[in-house]
This record gives structure tokens, C-alpha cells and sequence, in this order.
């Protein structure tokens, strides 16, 4: 393949399991071939900045992901940690070059909370 592209998947992945995809991708890709991932990411550490995660969390809760009714916050947050899993931007870079790849640039696609929607151009190292 020469260019595989993912928007808003790889945060519903663990850690390991994004590990992973990434060396699938690296694999399908033809030597110069490129990757572009769309998603959310942190680009600050969440267990340092718990003022910024909080923010976050508020705007999601709010704005983003649907309570059911009658569900209280911490059941909310409970189940929303079951299916998304966003990383650091530092942590998916390091997944991408462990798989083997040149990180091109990463460009914010979107602002407005702490962890936006991040895009990063990734080209597959030549042989």
C-alpha cells in the first residue's frame, strides 16, 4: 500500500494494542509509503495536569459523549474509560518510530480543549 489513513479510532485502543496496529500499518505500507492518523491525543501529561484533565473530561462529558439517562457522572466516567483510552502525543510518536517510522510533522487539526484532535504525517523509512 502506499497510504494508509485512521480518524478517530486509536484512542479506543490500549496502549499495547495501538503498539500493535502501528506495526501492522508499518508492514502493509510500500517503502516511502505514508500514514496519517486523525485522533484524539494529550499533548500534555494528564497525571501532572490534572487541572487541564479536568477540563477535558468536563468538555467531553459535556459536548462530546451522551450520559444515559438517569446516569450519574461517576458511572459516566466509568464506562467512558472502558472504550476510550486517548495516549500523550509523545507516547503515540514513540509507538510509530518503534514500528519503524520517520514522523513527518504532527499539525493540530483542531483546537478548542486540552487534548484536541491532532493529525501526524508519517512516511514508512526506506530499506
Amino acid at each position: 500500500m502506499d497510504k494508509i489513513a485512521t480518524n478517530l479510532t486509536l484512542h479506543h485502543l490500549v496502549d499495547e494494542d495501538k503498539r500493535k496496529a502501528m506495526n501492522v500499518m508499518f508492514n502493509m505500507l510500500k517503502d516511502g509509503g505514508r500514514v496519517v492518523i486523525g485522533d484524539f491525543m494529550f499533548f500534555f501529561n494528564p497525571e501532572r495536569e490534572p487541572r487541564k484533565l479536568k477540563q477535558v473530561l468536563d468538555y467531553v462529558t459535556s459536548k462530546l459523549m451522551v450520559r444515559e439517562p438517569g446516569e450519574s457522572v461517576e458511572d459516566f466516567l466509568s464506562r467512558l474509560a472502558e472504550t476510550e483510552h486517548p495516549s500523550t502525543a509523545s507516547s503515540i510518536k514513540l509507538f510509530l518510530e518503534s514500528a519503524g517510522f520517520n514522523v513527518v510533522a504532527v499539525k493540530e487539526v483542531s483546537a478548542g480543549f486540552g487534548s484536541d484532535m491532532r493529525q501526524e504525517t508519517l512516511n514508512r523509512q526506506q530499506s
